[in-house]
């Protein structure tokens, strides 16, 4: 896939090799997060109810996807293998952190990982009818993104019940995704150079 990927760019198999050392599903979760950055360079919404700054978040994320429509489809299709499930979800869960931030959410408390988590499942569900529609369907793909979102609850309502979850509730995979979302690792530090040798006395 990647092979054809490099031929397809005229580029050096070597090249994709060092780029993507892990195969195709890290080279599909650099697609999808390249994306979701391009969305944070864009002016949030100035709406004020939460649903709809969502709303539009979800529609302008999807219309990044458009001109690659295709390849966005395949990569999502990659990551959703079994064997690829571990970095799907942080994909997603990154995709649903940067839709929560270009909404304007500056939550600090718990319900910044409820938040992702509900968000992240309702537009696994968005995407699957995204992938499915033509070009001339662009409106009922925001009109359901729309009725999703007003399904949960209004997100706000479904939020309260979920802050009674505890971490015994959540499995630990998707637990240590979020919490990479809140705090990223830290680079390594640098191990401290070796003292100088003592100058040799005649």
């Amino acid at each position: 896939m990647l092979k054809r990927a490099a031929k397809d760019a005229k580029l050096s198999p070597h090249i994709i090799q060092t780029l993507f050392p892990k195969g195709p599903a890290q080279a599909a979760a650099a697609f999808f997060q390249q994306g979701d950055m391009k969305l944070l360079t864009l002016t949030p919404p100035q709406e004020d109810k939460l649903q709809t700054r969502l709303a539009s978040a979800i529609t302008t994320r999807l219309k990044i996807n458009d001109p690659h429509k295709e390849t966005a489809r395949r990569a999502a299709a990659s990551l959703a293998l079994p064997l690829h499930a571990t970095q799907g979800m942080t994909a997603l869960l990154n995709t649903s952190d940067a839709l929560w931030k270009a909404a304007g959410d500056k939550s600090a408390d718990f319900s910044f990982y409820t938040k992702r988590a509900i968000l992240a499942g309702i537009y696994a569900q968005i995407l699957l009818i995204y992938f499915g529609a033509r070009g001339s369907d662009s409106e009922y793909v925001a009109q359901y993104a729309e009725r999703r979102l007003k399904d949960a609850v209004q997100i706000g309502a479904s939020l309260r019940q979920a802050t009674t979850l505890t971490t015994n509730n959540i499995p630990s995979t998707l637990l240590d995704a979020l919490a990479k979302l809140r705090y990223p690792p830290r680079p390594p530090k640098e191990p401290p150079e070796p003292p100088e040798p003592p100058e040799e006395r005649g």
